[in-house]
């Protein structure tokens, strides 16, 4: 028996490990900003910071996607999408919060 498979794949990322548990205990993904890559290579990790964020959507290249952990991440200043790339929160509580700056939040890549 697997752990996930629900139909709804938002109820599998809701029960991936949260900060304070291992992913040795919880058998799942930490809170952390995942980069997979198109070409298969290995995964790149990011802290879920402002930093950590500008760092993946940077590494992210046509066909990869970088998926948002299940918690709130603050921003001060826009996004730039990499053209080909996407960006995916992993369930409902992935969330960007955008505060003290004017414009757009998210500018996709040309």
């Amino acid at each position: 028996m697997t752990k996930f498979g629900v139909r709804e794949a938002s109820y599998d990322a809701l029960r991936l490990a949260t900060a304070g548990h291992s992913a040795a205990t919880q058998n799942g993904l930490l809170n952390q900003i995942y980069v997979w890559h198109a070409d298969g290579s290995e995964l790149d990790l990011f802290d879920p910071t402002e930093t950590g964020l500008t760092a993946a959507l940077a590494a992210a290249v046509s066909g990869d996607t970088v998926w948002l952990p299940s918690i709130p991440i603050a921003l001060t200043a826009a996004l730039t999408i990499s053209p080909g790339a996407a960006l995916v929160g992993l369930s409902k509580n992935s969330v960007l919060n955008f505060s003290g700056f004017s414009g757009a939040a998210i500018t996709l890549g040309a």
